[in-house]
């Protein structure tokens, strides 16, 4: 009888380990073996991004919203919502498995961000989460993740990012004392790219640059700073 053992089986057994389950699908994120084959152990295989034990965690101002669109005139709503982010480190932050919510106590909405491998956020950088990733539908925005089951109020709402229970940033907008306007972006001045100085209204004003025909905002790119 000839038996045949992989090379991973061969490379596991050598370094102390057990050879991979091979009727195991995908990447086993805490057993220190390379179940799918790819030479790609546990926290290091882009398969277990945003799965625990291998969640990136964060501390507060880590990242922040800088851009808010809760009413888009192009498109609807459902098609043309988005929000921006600033990574406020000087290291990447793969946001797999953070959490995306609003503070409703009657019918909260929640979305927890996955995808097929890391979702980051690079050092320094922006990020545009949006409600369709497809520029064609969604008013022109070059939208880096799309969410489902969010939705963001024209009036007044809630955003909270966080992982694993620790709120990384909040934003609380109401009219009037925030420039919402149909058609206009809620922009963060650069000066106020934090968790504390983004909770206030006057830190926020309207975006004024076009990215298509009636919308104006500024997706993807710095904030102007507020007059």
């Amino acid at each position: 009888m000839e038996i045949r053992i992989s090379l991973v089986c061969v490379l596991a057994l050598a370094f102390g380990a057990g050879c991979p389950d091979p009727a195991s699908p995908s990447e086993t994120c805490d057993n220190d073996l390379d179940d799918d084959g790819d030479t790609a152990l546990d926290c290091d295989d882009p398969g277990c991004a945003g799965i625990d034990p291998c969640i990136q965690l964060g501390a507060p101002g880590d990242v922040v919203l800088v851009e808010i669109m809760a009413a888009p005139r192009a498109v609807a709503d459902a098609a043309g919502e988005w929000l921006e982010l600033r990574n406020t480190t000087d290291a990447d932050i793969d946001l797999g498995g953070w959490v995306l919510h609003d503070i409703d106590a009657v019918a909260p909405e929640w979305h927890v961000i996955d995808g097929d491998g890391p979702v980051v956020v690079p050092a320094g950088g922006l990020f545009v989460l949006g409600a369709l990733a497809d520029a064609a539908s969604n008013g022109g925005v070059a939208v880096d993740y799309a969410w489902a089951g969010l939705s963001l109020a024209d009036d007044a709402d809630e955003i909270v990012l966080e992982v694993k229970g620790e709120q990384i940033d909040t934003v609380v907008y109401a009219t009037p004392a925030w420039p919402l306007a149909e058609g206009t972006s809620l922009a963060l001045d650069p000066g106020s790219e934090s968790a504390d100085a983004n909770d206030a209204p006057g830190a926020w004003c309207a975006g004024v640059a076009a990215y298509n025909a009636v919308d104006h905002g500024t997706p993807g790119a710095d904030n102007p700073a507020c007059p």
